[in-house]
């Protein structure tokens, strides 16, 4: 049988509401559209670099891969996201509301 997400609720727990900076953020970055394709590709780089430097801190920095690892273990999914730099696949619903905390 298969779930047909369109009918089906998503019972979550109740979620404090965003700052407002947090939407404006979220807004400009939604509907943002680049000027050049130059600026395009430099947002490009320093996203790649901002995920190698995580991917990095998780291989040299105890700490960081402890937080990791506490949190994201409890959370796998077969059919979740794969987190970048681990081997962990999370449920996007849960993962969220670990990150948020």
């Amino acid at each position: 049988m298969l779930l047909d997400i369109a009918s089906t609720t998503f019972d979550f727990p109740a979620l404090l509401p965003y700052d407002d900076l947090i939407k404006q953020v979220a807004e400009y970055v939604y509907h943002y559209e680049p000027q050049s394709v130059r600026a395009a590709g430099h947002a490009r780089v320093a996203l790649i670099d901002a995920l190698g430097c995580a991917i990095e801190s998780l291989k040299t920095n105890s700490e960081c891969a402890a937080f990791c690892w506490t949190y994201c273990a409890r959370n796998l999914s077969p059919d979740g996201f794969k987190l970048p730099g681990t081997s962990f696949q999370l449920d996007p619903a849960k993962a969220r509301l670990i990150f948020l905390r």
